[in-house]
């Protein structure tokens, strides 16, 4: 007979609370799979612990590490208000290069200017040099706060004069160059349109794709001949690279070109050319959407449904379209003419 008075069973693990000591301690012993309320504990750190943390991580092996950090990032990009850049930052210090590119690419999503000195001096003299992209790649966004004014002028100035520095260092890695004329392609001075069309012109792979993802930072059209041609490269990387172009600067006349990239090969370039039309929407994109909204590949179906979506919200982006009532837009798309005295 079982006795009732003994109330319910309790979680072993319900009263756990979990300190930077404990978190330490379970990786130590090989916990590599860390709870919600673990990571949590890793969010915010203090330089102090977040030093900790690293000379912790240093007992493990890369892979390891690795794994640990990618869970991280991967974390704070699903949107679930964490901040590990403390964690990052002392992780540059990492002997490993897997690791290091790593969390510079966490640090991409960083809106702290602080991380901005720390970004360029990887970016000039880390010894890897897909450490030195990313690296570029992360200081792009502040390039874009620079333009808009979001960004003190010393810091703004900061950051471009040392992308422009690596993009015209001929004796750097082409990547890496690339990534430093993407990362400038939202400044409007005009050596910067210079750059562009000088990689553009490169005989390097590299240089042509970041030169196409300038130009759709620019938001101007005058890119736009570029990108659609590009669009007919025999490089699916070039071909990603216009259709992710032509989307930024949301042209109609990039429409019919994109909806040709429906039925490109390349999966990664119908998913650019899918988000592309979501983002200039309006009918005839949605339309030539719509035409592959059948597409025997489930992941061909999942991008256009991606774009259908996107489309739906560039067209409605309050939603007015399902609403009902006074607030309900006129079936026939115009207002109706307000009654006059005599129509009583």
């Amino acid at each position: 007979m079982t006795d009732s008075s003994a109330g319910p069973a309790q979680d072993p693990d319900a009263q756990t609370v979990h300190t930077l000591d404990s978190v330490v301690a379970a990786l130590v012993a090989g916990e590599g799979d860390l709870s919600d309320d673990q990571f949590r504990v890793l969010s915010d750190l203090g330089p102090g612990d977040a030093a900790r943390f690293h000379d912790a991580l240093a007992g493990l092996d890369p892979p390891a590490r690795f794994a640990l950090l990618n869970a991280l990032v991967e974390r704070e990009r699903a949107g679930r208000l964490l901040d590990f850049s403390a964690i990052y930052r002392t992780a540059l210090r990492d002997d490993d290069p897997g690791v290091r590119a790593l969390v510079v690419a966490g640090l991409a999503t960083c809106e702290d200017a602080g991380v901005i000195p720390v970004l360029l001096d990887a970016a000039r003299s880390d010894g890897d040099e897909t450490v030195r992209a990313e690296a570029c790649i992360a200081l792009g966004p502040f390039a874009l706060r620079a333009e808009l004014g979001r960004l003190r002028p010393a810091a703004g100035a900061a950051v471009v004069d040392g992308l422009r520095d690596i993009a015209e260092d001929a004796s750097e890695d082409p990547a890496v160059r690339a990534a430093a004329v993407a990362g400038l392609g939202a400044v409007a001075e005009p050596w910067v349109q210079d750059l562009i069309y000088d990689a553009y012109e490169s005989a390097d792979p590299a240089m042509r794709v970041g030169a196409l993802q300038a130009m759709g930072r620019t938001a101007d059209d005058y890119w736009l001949p570029t990108l659609i041609n590009a669009m007919e490269s025999a490089d699916s990387d070039e071909r990603y690279s216009a259709a992710r172009g032509a989307g930024e600067i949301a042209s109609e006349d990039a429409v019919i070109p994109l909806a040709a990239l429906l039925a490109d090969d390349a999966l990664d370039v119908v998913e650019a050319a899918a988000a592309a039309l979501g983002e200039i929407g309006g009918p005839t994109a949605v339309e030539q959407l719509e035409e592959y909204g059948s597409h025997p590949d489930p992941a061909v179906r999942a991008a256009i449904e991606a774009g259908l979506q996107a489309a739906a919200f560039t067209d409605d982006p309050l939603g007015l379209a399902t609403m009902g009532g006074p607030f309900a837009p006129p079936l026939g798309g115009t207002q109706p003419a307000p009654a006059s005295p005599a129509d009583g």
